[in-house]
């Protein structure tokens, strides 16, 4: 009787386990390419995992266990891939099935090589999405952070609304607003060229 209640009081606290998807995001001006930057991390009893997609030159791909949530806030900025910490962090719960099939399509992505129009940052978190119910939206030719987020946002209003996907710092629409749009601020940055 005494491992029966056991076993039924460890089923039940794996039962109601939340497994909760973070999804990171860095703005053009926090980054050195002006591009911005997302990565994901994956938390469930066991830990979290944590996935950040770089060019190799840049560190390559993070796949890393963590024990506690805040560790990942700050993880870039304390391995030298960033120089801080992410300007806007989303949260949201999804089921075991959901759940199960983004980290095993996350841990898959993080095997492959960083790609600008196949498998960059945002594409890499993009793929993750495709698993879920909610719409990470589709790019033409090249993924942005920013793009990302404004799909997110624009696909999953009722989502933002009802609190299923929230805001663990930072504001979508003050990011949005406030973010230059990526593609023209990076070619600004390459070729010098001064805002008219």
């Amino acid at each position: 009787m005494k491992r029966l209640l056991i076993l039924l009081l460890i089923t039940t606290q794996f039962s109601y386990a939340k497994n909760m998807v973070y999804v990171l995001v860095w703005g053009s001006t926090q980054t050195e390419s002006g591009a911005g930057h997302t990565s994901i991390a994956f938390s469930d009893p066991h830990g979290i995992r944590y996935y950040s997609s770089y060019t190799r030159s840049d560190g390559g791909i993070i796949d890393t266990l963590l024990c506690e949530v805040n560790e990942i806030f700050n993880l870039d900025s304390i391995i030298g891939t960033q120089a801080s910490s992410p300007g806007l962090i989303l949260s949201f719960e999804v089921n075991e099935e959901e759940y199960q099939k983004m980290r095993s399509t996350a841990s898959k992505k993080a095997m492959k090589r960083w790609k600008l129009f196949s498998l960059n940052c945002a594409d890499f978190v993009k793929c993750a999405f495709k698993k879920t119910n909610y719409d990470g939206g589709y790019a033409f030719l090249i993924s942005t952070p920013y793009e990302f987020i404004h799909d997110l946002r624009d696909h999953n209003r009722t989502a933002f609304k009802k609190g299923d996907i929230y805001t663990v710092k930072g504001e979508v629409s003050v990011y949005l607003k406030n973010e230059p749009r990526a593609i023209p601020y990076v070619l600004q940055k390459f070729f010098k060229l001064k805002k008219r």
